[in-house]
C-alpha cells in the first residue's frame, strides 16, 4: 500500500514498463495540476463489489 502526502499526487501511466511517471520523479504537487476528475477507483479493499455504472 502507497500513502501519498496531503497535497501530492501519485501520477502512473497505462504502460508500466515504458511510462515514465511518479515511479521516476516521485510525487506531483497539486497546485499547478489543471483538470477534472472523471473517474476516481475504490480502494483495492473495497473492488471486489465494485460495479461500473
Amino acid at each position: 500500500m502507497v500513502s501519498v502526502p496531503d497535497g501530492r499526487l501519485l501520477v502512473l501511466g497505462d504502460d508500466p514498463t515504458g511510462s515514465i511517471d511518479s515511479r521516476h520523479y516521485g510525487y506531483l504537487s497539486g497546485a499547478g495540476v489543471l483538470g477534472v476528475v472523471i473517474r476516481r477507483l475504490p480502494a483495492a479493499t473495497q473492488r471486489a463489489n465494485w460495479k461500473d455504472s
